[in-house]
Order: structure tokens, then sequence, then C-alpha cells
């Protein structure tokens, strides 16, 4: 058997474009599970908004969430998982709310610690006080800077400072999640837990290279950058190009 997981964001769904999912990419995908193999999602996001934009269009076999630290199987039951601690969460918050927005991934849903207008086009629930956050289960805390520079010196500053969590950079958001969790380390759970023959990962950006290298086939597009197109053993135009490979 063979399984094909997929980044969300920029390679399955395109919010700027209208319909959102392109329909030679869905067909590739239905094609594929036809004859017998899976495809899922490995992404930054929770499991609510993935839902909310899919739809009906597609079943997915599996579930990468949170940058690894949440695997869920295609029932939607965890077989992995992995949380921040509060006194992490609170530090961070009170280190960057002032520069950022700062959101929380639980098991289930995405929240914003204030109430602030972005370009997430995705269903965010907002928390009075962070300390809401210690009585609940969050894999992810996401920082949302206003361009791509903010990121990137924040994320420079974080790897000197701190090795206690892993820290993945995406335009200009960073995602925090538990140590040892990454794309790549929620595909080896795929690969373990079903016994996958051999696995295909796609992705467009940074928090995407550790799912190419744990991939026995990695695809990135043409126009990604080159740091990713490092990291791939194939080229694509689209999602619909790499089941030609598989």
């Amino acid at each position: 058997m063979k399984a094909l997981a997929t980044d969300f964001d920029g390679t399955l769904f395109f919010s700027s474009l209208t319909p959102c999912f392109k329909s030679k990419d869905l067909n590739a995908i239905h094609d594929f599970q036809s004859r017998g193999n899976w495809v899922g999602v490995c992404t930054g996001r929770p499991i609510e908004p993935i839902l909310d934009d899919i739809g009906k269009r597609i079943q997915l076999d599996f579930y990468i969430l949170s940058n690894g630290a949440l695997v869920l199987n295609k029932k939607q039951q965890p077989l992995y998982k992995r949380l921040l601690d509060y006194e992490t969460i609170h530090t961070i918050h009170e280190q960057y709310h002032d520069h950022c927005v700062i959101y929380l991934q639980s098991t289930h849903s995405l929240y914003a610690t204030q109430r602030q207008k972005t370009n997430f086009r995705v269903k965010v629930h907002f928390l009075d006080h962070i300390e809401n956050a210690a009585s609940m289960e969050i894999c992810c805390c996401s920082l949302v800077f206003t361009n791509a520079d903010q990121a990137q010196r924040a994320y420079h500053s974080m790897k000197t400072i701190n090795n206690s969590y892993d820290f993945f950079q995406n335009v200009n958001c960073i995602d925090i999640v538990p140590k040892n969790c990454s794309k790549g380390s929620g595909l080896k759970v795929i690969k373990q837990s079903f016994g996958i023959e051999i696995t295909g990962g796609i992705g467009d950006s940074f928090n995407d290279i550790p799912l190419l290298d744990e991939a026995d086939v990695a695809f990135t597009f043409h126009n990604s950058v080159q740091q990713v197109q490092d990291h791939a053993d194939i080229l694509v135009n689209d999602l619909a190009d790499t089941f030609r490979y598989l």
C-alpha cells in the first residue's frame, strides 16, 4: 500500500482561489484511493478548520495536525498526541503578545488570545484571558507577525535562547510545538502504525521540510523557494502531478 501526505494551505487548499480546491487534484486523489492507497493531510492547522474547508469533497485516511503534535486515524481517533504545558504557553504569551497575534491550537480548534483582524480565513474562538488555556489541551502555539522579516528575527531569537520545544517558520508565522514534533515525525507515526510500504510527501514551505525528509518520495513545486526544493526528489506543477510518480 502507498500513502501520500499532503500539506494543506498552498498545496491542496488555496484560499485566494474560487473554488479553493482544484478539480484535477480532487479527481487524482479519488483515483489514487480507489486503487487501495491512502491520502492524508499534513498541516500546521488543527482539525476543525480542516474539516470546515474540506466538507464532503474528499475522505481523508489520516490527519497529521499541528505540525505533528497530533496524529489521527481515518475515524479521527488519536494515534499520537503531545501537548505544550501551560507554563510554556504563558511564557510565550508574556514575551510576544505585544508584538504579534497569538493563536493556540487545541486538539480540535483554533483559539486567539486577542481580538484582532487578520488574514486568517478560518473559524477562530477567542479566549478572554490567557489563564483559560490552563485547563485546555494545547498542541501548538502560533505567532503571526506583520511580515516575514519580523517572524524571521523572532525565529532566530527563539532558536538561540530556547531548545525545550521546536519552532517552524512559515512566511510571517512561527509555530511552536513540543520537542521532537514535526510533520516528519507525524508521517513516521503513520508509517509505523499501518505498515505503509511507500510514502510520498508534498509541501511548499519551510515547515514541510521534515515531511519531505521523512517521505520515501518527496515532492514540491517548481515555484517553491530553493531551500524547500533542496529537500525534494521531484518538482511538480500541482498536487495532481505527484500521483504520476507513486
